[in-house]
């Protein structure tokens, strides 16, 4: 997901430094790698997006020193408890954070029609929102930073349940005497509703 987050913010004519975790290297805005300078104009929000809490704080920890008055983008999937637990760790560096979960897979980074949510400092969202819009569709849910992970949690649930939940409802239909064919068809009519297509 990282790189597909690196990928779009540089197609989108965002300068993106990438650190991995053995070297560090720019792709600058065109793509050509060079070492990263001392910016002239305000710093470029830290968006961060690695495999779990701990590789988080692994991460930040090492450049620690170097984050403060800095605006902090997690986009590591976690459960509220950790997003708190990330927000306090930015407090206490002096860092402005915002958390984030991302509702799509790498191919849909980049759309605005897929969504990024979005909780924790409004300042950081507003003042990074065109790097920010450039990778989805940014959706603030308010100043609690849990509340990102809290509707990711949610979301997903849905997801997994709603498959059970049309097979039961095509059953109860198709008892009530009607085929499936027509359940489909209005199930259609309500996704394009939903989705806009």
């Amino acid at each position: 997901m990282g790189s597909a987050l690196a990928a779009t913010l540089l197609e989108r004519g965002h300068p993106t430094t990438v650190r991995p975790t053995r070297r560090r290297w720019s792709t600058g805005a065109r793509g050509r790698p060079r070492y990263p300078r001392r910016p002239s104009r305000p710093a470029p929000p830290i968006i961060v997006c690695v495999l779990d809490h701990d590789a988080l704080h692994a991460t930040l920890d090492a450049v620690a020193d170097s984050l403060a008055g800095k605006s902090l983008v997690n986009l590591t999937s976690g459960s509220p408890g950790h997003a708190q637990e990330a927000a306090a760790w930015a407090r206490s560096h002096s860092v402005d954070y915002l958390d984030g979960a991302i509702m799509t897979t790498p191919p849909g980074v980049g759309s605005p029609e897929m969504m990024f949510l979005y909780s924790g400092s409004r300042t950081v969202l507003y003042a990074h929102r065109p790097a920010l819009e450039a990778l989805g569709g940014p959706l603030h849910l308010g100043t609690e930073p849990g509340l990102a992970s809290l509707y990711d949690a949610a979301l997903l649930g849905l997801d997994n349940a709603l498959p059970e939940l049309l097979k039961a409802t095509m059953e109860r239909t198709r008892d009530a005497g009607h085929g499936s064919s027509s359940y489909a068809s209005v199930i259609e009519v309500l996704r394009k509703g939903v989705g806009g297509a």
